[in-house]
């Protein structure tokens, strides 16, 4: 099977942003069940992980098709860096202090050296394996879990345009299904270091099923059949994360190995309309600070709330830490992620154009 021809660039899929938001405040609800043991609570919240690597598989396909001979290795990379760090390093200013203030007023002996590596390595996107417990340990990214994830999707991106000139189709369709066996014989991981190497997989078998939806989709076209199929996987999507009831594991590999990437293949032809656009593209926007910062956001209100009363108060912390969680988000997106991004982005043309430039004059 040859690589189709390249298509005409196309407008943002809106609708997939609405999908990426949706699964951010599942994960977000299950984290929360979980944390103040709320047993019936987006129990299958966890999923929303598998399909934010499908998303990313495909949206990166789409935006980079044209630019595989342009862009090298590192370039590409700090592209991605620059996409990520900003609110990877917010998240280690919001929750290191945290992790100090609880250790010192639980008078738990911990080397503040200890603290110190963590936030470095979690500075660097680097899996910390011998964390303590009192530092949120076994966690490889103790001082904010959810980013093991992160991890693991840079670790996929760079894999995939390290072998960029590789038939897209044979690559991804390859990787999908070697990943895949492996979920199916070992199972789902990454997030812990006893389960570390099962990220791989994790993030493989949805990345790369993402790729591959973007390489066959381009021989499709917008249809009422596609708008039908997208808006009742969708409602799937929301019963399945949303559910008070665990899925089993066959289940939960249909959604991460076959459903996610028709929801994903079926929304990247869906046009939107009105209200419904601009909600699904608010809920994209929201979706990274969300996802990234509700970890440490829980913990402050969590912390602050026990240390006050000497007890939970479920529904006043859930009500103060969903309304804190959107609401940061928000002035973190618009007040500091995205002009930091246009930031380091002007700073790397800017040295890029001076290589480039250097490189011209020595010839």
């Amino acid at each position: 099977m040859g690589t189709p021809a390249p298509s005409k660039p196309t407008t943002h899929c809106v609708a997939l942003d609405g999908i990426r938001g949706i699964a951010a405040l599942s994960v977000l609800l299950f984290h929360l069940g979980r944390w103040l043991d709320i047993p019936f609570l987006a129990v299958n919240g966890g999923l929303s992980v598998d399909t934010f690597f499908t998303l990313s598989g495909y949206v990166l396909a789409r935006a980079y098709a044209r630019r595989t001979r342009n862009i090298s290795v590192t370039e590409f990379m700090a592209l991605r860096v620059i996409r990520l760090l900003p609110i990877i390093l917010l998240s280690i200013v919001i929750s290191a202090p945290y992790v100090l203030a609880r250790n010192y007023l639980l008078s738990t002996e911990t080397q503040s050296a200890t603290i110190v590596l963590a936030i470095m390595l979690g500075i660097l996107n680097i899996p910390y394996f011998n964390a303590p417990p009192q530092i949120g340990g076994p966690q490889i990214f103790p001082l904010n879990g959810p980013q093991f994830s992160l991890f693991f999707e840079l670790a996929a991106n760079y894999v995939w345009w390290l072998l960029r000139f590789v038939d897209q189709t044979y690559l991804a369709l390859a990787l999908y299904v070697l990943s895949s066996a492996a979920v199916i014989r070992f199972g789902i991981g990454g997030d812990t270091a006893d389960n570390f190497l099962l990220g791989f997989a994790h993030v493989g078998s949805s990345f790369f099923v993402g790729v591959l939806v973007y390489q066959v989709g381009r021989a499709l076209r917008p249809s009422c059949a596609n708008a039908f199929l997208f808006v009742a996987l969708s409602g799937v999507m929301i019963a399945i994360l949303f559910s008070s009831f665990e899925l089993t594991l066959q289940e939960r590999l249909a959604w991460k190995l076959v459903l996610a990437p028709l929801l994903v293949l079926s929304g990247s032809v869906v046009t939107l309309q009105g209200l419904p656009k601009r909600a699904s593209r608010a809920l994209g926007d929201l979706s990274y600070p969300v996802y990234a910062l509700h970890y440490p956001i829980f913990c402050w209100i969590n912390g602050i709330y026990q240390k006050v009363t000497g007890s939970r108060g479920i529904v006043l912390e859930c009500a103060t830490f969903l309304v804190a969680t959107i609401a940061v988000s928000y002035l973190v997106l618009r007040y500091y992620d995205e002009p930091a991004r246009r930031y380091l982005s002007d700073v790397f043309a800017s040295i890029k154009a001076s290589r480039s430039g250097r490189a011209e004059y020595g010839r």
